[in-house]
């Protein structure tokens, strides 16, 4: 009776190591062939696939990856937004179409050119708020030790969510971030865009239906959520919609570099 069990343990332990080998062969091979279908993408997102409870910009930013492999950070995002907008603003003090960086415009894109009018016709109603706004440095505070000749006016260590917050408050900063997204997002072309943003959206030499999804995903997050979630109230954009008619008048006869 005694060697009956033990036989019968024996098959038991064998069947089970069995089972346990076709069940870690099944799982390689399913992976393997994941990894053949998946596309050129992040090596960080192809090793991170749990997403958990990540919040929704999260997740979008999640679906790009800078040049060294590495996904996009929401402190970067926030720093590279505000950024772009100081440069417009500096750009409509200056009274200078910005031709280089992200925030280029293209004078054969009507759209854009249109955009760019819109923000002088801002800057002729808000020339005290846009000046300001032009001060944002380019640089955190803790980095101008490496650039000791140039001044910043504000010291920002850090563009994490509060800080944005408050920076976005204001209903100019608002419309000059509108303005901004309308010149981003003219086109969805995942080869210009990477260029503006700095990321990209796959590494493969063409890009397809998938890359334009992920680029309409971040313009509807942008346009829609991006303000909400941070915790700002969106006001209506009166700045540019609502402006005085003589001051329309005033900044388009002022407009000729685009003639």
């Amino acid at each position: 009776m005694v060697k009956a069990i033990s036989k019968s343990r024996g098959k038991g332990s064998q069947n089970a190591k069995q089972k346990k080998g076709q069940s870690k062969h099944q799982v390689r091979s399913h992976s393997s062939k994941n990894k053949k279908k998946s596309r050129t993408a992040c090596k960080k997102l192809e090793s991170n696939p749990q997403h958990g409870s990540k919040l929704p910009f999260n997740l979008i930013l999640e679906s790009f990856c800078r040049g060294d492999d590495m996904i996009p950070k929401r402190e970067f995002f926030n720093a590279f937004i505000i950024r772009c907008i100081g440069r417009f603003c500096r750009r409509l003090v200056e009274g200078e179409i910005p031709k280089k960086t992200s925030i280029k415009i293209d004078r054969d894109n009507n759209s854009h050119c249109t955009f760019w009018e819109k923000g002088l016709k801002l800057y002729r109603s808000q020339k005290e708020t846009i000046q300001e706004i032009s001060k944002v440095p380019d640089i955190l505070a803790g980095n101008q030790n490496q650039n000791k000749n140039i001044t910043r006016p504000l010291a920002v260590r850090s563009f994490n969510n509060n800080f944005c917050k408050s920076f976005f408050e204001n209903s100019v900063a608002q419309s000059i971030f509108n303005l901004i997204l309308m010149i981003f997002f003219t086109d969805i072309n995942p080869e210009s865009l990477a260029e503006r943003f700095r990321f990209n959206c796959c590494k493969n030499l063409a890009h397809d239906s998938a890359c334009v999804k992920k680029w309409w995903d971040l313009e509807k997050y942008m346009k829609e959520s991006y303000l909400k979630d941070l915790g700002v109230e969106v006001f209506p954009d009166h700045n540019i919609n609502e402006l005085a008619p003589e001051i329309l008048m005033q900044s388009t006869e002022e407009i000729d570099e685009f003639n």
